[in-house]
């Protein structure tokens, strides 16, 4: 945290622990181990939200989306990476797909939770905030730094600006030639874009938290901000063509359980196999 004074964290288990190290010379992520959840301890905001920064404020549904600048610590190679992969998980989010796919989705999907303040929701509700967008509530300027340990958090720091520190090693994944494992860096861009937006104006009380703060009912339903990154990945499929528009029903719900991102199933799908779970053989 050096040199960015104290900062108030809302821990992003869109891909959080369970990270690999990379072998020394090698360029690219083997599949997890297992296939169980990359799992954090939440560490959602409480009490007062901080004061936002003048001009931190971008109100949500604008032209060019959420606010997101890619910051310093990057090589040039990675900071280029990391602009593209945020770019398109923008994309994502803000698409007529991404909307447009609600109708499809499973019955659990008319109930997300959101946060403790605005409970539960249905599915157009989470994308309304999100794209086109609620008047109400702005995005927030966030800058993207390198993250040490861990995989992925965003919080707000007493100077006012939010940070995104994501592992180096999520860019791995978005350099994959598999769109599913690169879907899978979009989702967790998508996730820690969607805790920019903010309840308030002035200061920053995220729309859509974790679940370290949610009941039991929460966190074993749907998540708003898991939600976000998963669609966001089966929206990229429909994009790249991987998988038919229809079929996003059916990839959506492969991503989350409790305790965050099942990253396991990024690397479970062969070329050949539909992408649904329980996984088979069956030709897409």
């Amino acid at each position: 945290m050096k040199g960015y004074g104290w900062v108030l964290l809302l821990v992003g288990m869109a891909g959080c622990s369970g990270s690999q190290e990379l072998p020394s010379g090698a360029t690219s992520l083997t599949a997890p181990q297992d296939a169980g959840a990359e799992i954090a301890l939440p560490e959602d905001p409480e009490g007062v939200g901080l004061p936002i920064a003048p001009g931190n404020i971008k109100k949500s549904g604008g032209p060019q989306g959420p606010n997101i600048v890619v910051g310093p610590g990057w090589s040039d190679r990675d900071r280029q990476d990391m602009d593209a992969l945020v770019r398109a998980a923008i994309t994502e989010m803000t698409s007529d797909t991404f909307r447009g796919s609600l109708p499809q989705l499973p019955e659990k999907y008319s109930k997300i939770w959101l946060t403790e303040a605005l409970g539960f929701d249905g599915s157009e509700r989470v994308a309304a905030i999100v794209s086109p967008g609620d008047a109400t509530m702005p995005y927030v300027e966030a800058l993207v730094i390198p993250r040490r340990s861990g995989w992925a958090s965003t919080g707000m720091a007493r100077d006012g600006k939010l940070r995104i520190r994501l592992r180096r090693a999520l860019l791995d994944r978005w350099r994959s030639a598999d769109p599913v494992v690169k879907g899978c860096a979009i989702n967790t861009m998508a996730h820690e874009i969607s805790h920019t937006i903010s309840r308030d104006p002035q200061r920053y009380y995220p729309a859509f938290t974790d679940t370290g703060e949610a009941n039991a009912e929460a966190r074993n339903g749907v998540v708003a901000s898991y939600f976000v990154g998963d669609l966001a990945l089966c929206t990229s499929l429909v994009r790249s063509g991987r998988i038919a528009p229809q079929d996003v029903a059916q990839c959506v719900p492969i991503w989350y359980a409790p305790g965050g991102l099942q990253s396991g199933r990024c690397y479970a799908f062969g070329p050949d196999d539909a992408v649904k779970w329980p996984k088979d053989r069956t030709a897409r």
